[in-house]
């Protein structure tokens, strides 16, 4: 159904009988403010004794956030991905700084915005190198799956699958070794649900890993990073997948897309299964999300700009990603509207693993585990803001829970959207405002990059 553009315009026009433009900053001006004076809100207190949990972080490839049957899509097949959302606190409007996955890794692992980034890698307090500290909850640190810029020892993972080595700036196993990257979980290795006969590279060192810790878990609980490459760059779905949909009135991509998101879905059971069988599963957090939106160019066979709405675009198909927390201390089957951005990922899986934030001073993340159990209001975080220069895509995008704002640098192109009202992005309303209300993106944006200090924390 159309917006109606006069209410949105009401809105911006009389908020609080202010003008325009201030109307708009009261609303976001506290992203950055007090960023340098307040920080992120306390983190919860640790319960005292006894050990953090087991920490298992799962990454979808190229997976939109419309193709999640908790998010409401009733025609695709994420019975384990659905569960899991019952089980745990859903966030559905997770943001990422890029819709493409080279710096989705780059910022999941160090909870920093890709540009900025201003020391060497190897040496940055990255997830798993400050979990892995010294310390009387030093983490095990495991990797398995597509891994861009460094090697996972580089990273700061202990134990990882595969034999490593890099080609072509991407780390996995040698291009065709059934180590790399999405070969790690293909049709003829994975997703027949611990079938012996069917031997699963990712899925048997993972298994492997496992078995290793499971004696030492009493004393060190571990941290797994799990990004299978599905669906990526695959339209072959193992057969039974498609059989789901033959029935199911889909768009001619659909068909493909689908079977493969539901072959995802079945990875998620084994890697579940697994820690259940060894009776892992209770102490165990499991985190979700994905690396960006869907391949548009790749799924649709063709590429043309009005169809670029998901990866490697500015669009909010491919930047969004559900969050999901699930597992100890985090309460069951809840949904949150908040804003959650990858620093406030990186803090909350860091301070659950009860790690002082002195350890990573450059994120500027919220600590959520007192919202993951339910006893604090909505997050403060009142704006995500990001700059994308990858390959033909160049511009700016600053999302709050209301709006979202674009510019699209190459193109010299601006558009505004109401997005809780226009999820799709459909009405643009950047010719309907006062040019002082875009301005006001526009001053919050430049803000954000001169203080550089990673996302902005009201």
């Amino acid at each position: 159904m159309p917006l109606d553009t006069g209410e949105i315009l009401c809105e911006i026009n009389h908020v609080r009988s202010l003008s325009k433009k201030t109307a708009m900053m009261v609303a976001l001006a506290l992203a950055v403010g007090s960023c340098g004076d307040s920080g992120p809100i306390p983190a919860s207190r640790a319960p005292s004794g006894g050990l953090p949990p087991n920490i298992v972080v799962i990454v979808g490839d190229d997976v939109g956030w419309t193709e999640h049957g908790f998010l409401g899509n009733d025609r695709i097949v994420t019975p384990n991905l659905d569960a899991l959302a019952k089980e745990g606190v859903t966030f559905p409007h997770g943001q990422l700084w890029a819709s493409v996955c080279h710096p989705t890794h780059l910022s999941m692992l160090t909870g920093v915005p890709p540009e900025f980034l201003t020391e060497p890698l190897a040496t940055w307090p990255t997830l798993p190198r400050i979990l892995s500290r010294d310390g009387p909850h030093s983490y095990r640190t495991f990797q398995a799956g597509k891994l861009w810029a460094m090697g996972p020892q580089e990273w700061g993972f202990q134990e990882h699958a595969g034999n490593i080595s890099i080609e072509e700036g991407r780390w996995g196993a040698r291009r065709g070794s059934p180590e790399w990257g999405r070969k790690e979980w293909n049709a003829d290795h994975c997703g027949s649900r611990g079938d012996a006969e069917i031997p699963c590279a990712a899925m048997h060192h993972w298994h492997d890993f496992l078995d290793s810790v499971a004696e030492d878990v009493e004393r060190n609980p571990f941290l797994a990073l799990l990004t299978p490459e599905i669906p990526h760059g695959t339209k072959e779905a193992p057969q039974p997948y498609s059989d789901l949909y033959r029935d199911v009135p889909l768009r001619e991509f659909e068909r493909e897309y689908y079977p493969v998101i539901t072959w995802l879905d079945e990875v998620v059971f084994e890697i579940l299964e697994a820690l259940e069988k060894r009776g892992l599963r209770e102490n165990t957090l499991i985190v979700y999300f994905v690396d960006n939106g869907y391949n548009a160019k790749f799924w649709l066979d063709a590429f043309h700009p009005e169809e670029n709405r998901g990866k490697a675009s500015l669009s909010e198909l491919g930047f969004r990603t559900p969050v999901i927390f699930a597992g100890p201390g985090v309460a069951a089957g809840d949904t949150y509207p908040d804003l959650v951005s990858l620093a406030d990922i990186f803090t909350t899986i860091a301070r659950i693993a009860r790690v002082p934030k002195e350890a990573f001073p450059t994120v500027r993340g919220y600590d959520l585990t007192r919202r993951l159990r339910n006893e604090a209001p909505a997050s403060p975080r009142t704006a995500v803001l990001a700059e994308m220069n990858w390959g033909e895509t160049h511009g700016i995008v600053v999302r709050t829970p209301q709006w979202r704002y674009i510019r699209d640098i190459n193109r010299g192109e601006i558009e505004l959207y109401a997005i809780d009202e226009d999820p799709h992005e459909e009405v643009n309303l950047a010719d309907a405002v006062d040019p002082e209300t875009l301005d006001a993106f526009e001053d919050l944006f430049d803000t954000w990059q001169q203080t550089r200090s990673g996302d902005p924390a009201p």
